[in-house]
């Protein structure tokens, strides 16, 4: 069986220098949206990709149903987006012989049900290994935008859909997380950014938002994050290889390692940061998702690094620990993180997303 759609033998391989952004906050950034479930969440992809797009957007041979499994990467043919996508598969469902996978479109943000393994190939083989590179949709939600009831409206949705448009937009990152930036979006058919007009018209309340807790007088103010702060990560290349310990989850289609040597150095460095972090206590005014921090835990004894994922006004605030990649509730006794040197007292993260063809994955404790 021949690849369809060769990629011709003079076609020069688009650069992958620009494709994995780290988007900072306080930044502008252009853009095309590609995906809208609502103003809380909807998917980016940067606006300078297009080539890369369609080079390891190419199929190659049909992928049989003795092969399939779930977490593999694979060109697909989408019926939302009417084109070849690279995609994850998230379920495998069999019936009376015929097998469909439900899909996630990396590149896009969007979910596919049901799609026929007749639609389904491997990425061309003159496409590796640019067509592994990471998933280019980036998940945001936009800031100081909240529903008037308990969920966005079908209205909601649509006005939003119709301010977008389907022109390069401007992303303002407001904070950012592991999973999600906060973003200001400006279009080029919206006068205003689409939070503030999605405000004005009476659709969306522009009250809320990220929070600073005061626990004198219990009132909340929305807080912009204006300041830098991040986490530096592991930089890796193709070909690298590496001697790992799993740090989280069991299933294949997603879990997370960290190099045993990098491990290893975390561990050693635990007294000199435990002792760098005592007395650093963060302000209430500083509380604000996005924001890297140190937390010491009871069970562990230690301080480990995170983020702040959600603030809640009874002075608690949700947590994401960066070295384990969990979520805890924890009262405000964190530390706070001065111009990044939390990441220089121990370096970049330590953890690693992966995918793999194996059943499943057991984490080391």
């Amino acid at each position: 069986m021949s690849e369809l759609a060769a990629p011709s033998s003079e076609m020069t391989v688009p650069g992958m220098n620009n494709i994995i952004y780290d988007f900072m906050v306080g930044y502008d950034y252009k853009v095309d949206v590609t995906h809208i479930n609502d103003p809380k969440s909807f998917f980016v992809r940067a606006a300078d990709v297009d080539d890369l797009l369609k080079f390891i957007e190419r199929p190659g041979l049909k992928v049989s149903a003795s092969e399939i499994k779930l977490g593999q990467r694979v060109i697909y043919k989408s019926n939302i987006l009417n084109r070849f996508v690279r995609g994850v598969i998230h379920q495998i469902k069999i019936k009376k012989e015929k097998v469909r996978c439900n899909m996630f479109a990396v590149d896009y943000g969007c979910r596919e049900n049901s799609v026929s393994i007749k639609l389904i190939y491997q990425p061309h083989s003159k496409t590796e290994p640019h067509s592994q590179c990471p998933g280019m949709a980036t998940h945001c939600r936009l800031h100081l935008c909240e529903p008037k009831g308990e969920t966005f409206s079908n209205e909601v949705i649509d006005t939003m859909k119709h301010l977008v448009g389907s022109h390069t937009a401007t992303i303002n990152v407001q904070s950012k997380s592991n999973d999600q930036l906060v973003v200001e979006l400006i279009t080029v058919d919206c006068p205003r950014d689409v939070a503030t007009m999605l405000g004005l018209i009476g659709l969306t309340t522009l009250t809320k938002g990220p929070y600073t807790v005061n626990r004198l007088t219990h009132s909340t103010q929305a807080l912009k994050l204006t300041q830098t702060l991040k986490f530096k990560h592991k930089e890796l290349k193709v070909g690298d290889v590496l001697h790992v310990r799993v740090q989280s989850g069991s299933s294949a289609s997603g879990f997370y390692v960290a190099d045993i040597n990098d491990f290893k150095t975390l561990r050693r460095a635990e007294a000199s940061f435990s002792q760098y972090c005592k007395g650093r206590h963060m302000k209430d005014e500083d509380f604000v998702p996005g924001r890297p921090c140190a937390v010491k835990l009871d069970n562990l004894g230690q301080y480990e690094r995170a983020i702040i994922k959600e603030v809640h006004p009874n002075s608690k605030a949700v947590l994401k620990l960066v070295d384990w990649v969990y979520v805890t509730l924890l009262d405000k006794r964190m530390e706070e993180q001065y111009k990044n040197q939390l990441g220089d007292v121990l370096g970049p993260l330590i953890l690693v997303s992966v995918t793999s063809t194996l059943t499943t994955v057991k984490p080391q404790h």
